[in-house]
């Protein structure tokens, strides 16, 4: 790192390189996803909030609470529904996330979504303050349904 500063001080560039970072070991990415779905901190509330004017975010959501986002998420259809965002079954790549308005999608297409859409709102229902949780139930549908077509 040394030389190549002293390369490009000689050449006279003026722009330092980076050095890359590291690649985070897998305990650090487990820590990062559990501390993701477990940091809700919501904005501060608007002088319309204040006034009532305007929904203002919820409070963090308990276990009971998500329990019945859960059974919610699950009465909507008997059959598990492809991520809304890509349209492809939820054990085919990533992770799923279930957000506080019961709707599910992988986290990549969730995170791209936000991007695209330059605030955080749920691409099915546009609410605008929300919470995640990782689940499991589509890979476990997945695994189940794979299972079932193996043996037929």
């Amino acid at each position: 790192a040394a030389l190549q500063q002293y390369r490009i001080a000689e050449l006279a560039l003026g722009v330092p390189l980076r050095m890359p970072k590291p690649p985070a070991a897998p305990a650090a990415r487990a820590r990062a996803k559990a501390a993701a779905d477990e940091a809700y901190n919501p904005p501060p509330l608007t002088l319309a909030q204040r006034l009532g004017l305007q929904e203002a975010p919820q409070a963090k959501l308990s276990a009971t609470e998500w329990d019945a986002v859960r059974q919610t998420s699950s009465d909507r259809s008997q059959e598990p529904q492809p991520c809304a965002i890509c349209q492809e079954p939820f054990a085919a790549f990533g992770q799923q996330l279930l957000l506080s308005c019961a709707h599910a999608f992988h986290r990549g297409c969730l995170r791209s979504w936000e991007r695209h859409a330059r605030r955080r709102s749920c691409p099915c229902c546009r609410r605008a303050y929300y919470q995640t949780k990782s689940i499991e139930d589509g890979a476990t549908h997945y695994r189940s349904y794979s299972a079932t077509a193996l043996q037929a």
